[in-house]
């Protein structure tokens, strides 16, 4: 049974005011969830602010890109990023999701990745892909509830150096198109 949380809280599209928040948003999760991530919170602490205005404009991105947050009353809680490579236009991806461990099992990762999914289906994507860390049951279970299912792709280093390695995942979007009239 889900823990209940006592408010709702909002899950929207990052915007430009929120730059100071996302890096301490992106920040805590590395530090919560190190071996989750293609990057390190060493790797994320000397950069500026500034750095993570791509994460809300998809600014440099070979691609459509776009970044959800989870927002309670002004302080972000969680996070998902959505991307849809140019050269790829049928598939989108899904990317460096967390939630605060006190707002895990209250659906809000749901509806992170329903978002970023009715992003990718009004882009024309059919499939949306994600990568998860071998051994993390947790999350894998998770996706799998949400008709996710692991690919036959090989797995693959976490990032550069790491030993750790993911496999992907990937969910149809066909059942998420709406009918054409005929």
């Amino acid at each position: 049974m889900p823990r209940r949380y006592r408010r709702r809280v909002d899950v929207r599209i990052a915007r430009l005011d929120d730059l100071e928040a996302l890096r301490e948003l992106r920040l805590r999760a590395l530090a919560d969830a190190p071996d989750a991530f293609g990057t390190t919170y060493e790797e994320t602490v000397p950069r500026e602010t500034s750095s993570f205005r791509s994460y809300v404009t998809g600014e440099g991105e070979p691609g459509v890109a776009r970044t959800w947050v989870v927002d309670d009353r002004g302080d972000l809680r969680g996070m998902a990023r959505g991307w849809r490579p140019h050269d790829e236009p049928t598939v989108a991806y899904l990317f460096g999701m967390w939630v605060e461990p006190a707002l895990r099992g209250t659906g809000v990762a749901a509806r992170l990745v329903g978002m970023v999914t009715w992003w990718a289906v009004a882009l024309g994507a059919e499939r949306l892909v994600l990568h998860v860390t071998d051994g993390n049951r947790r999350a894998a279970a998770f996706y799998a509830r949400l008709g996710f299912v692991a690919t036959e792709d090989p797995h693959r280093p976490l990032r550069r150096g790491s030993t750790r390695t993911v496999g992907t995942m990937a969910r149809s979007l066909a059942s998420e198109r709406a009918p054409t009239a005929g």
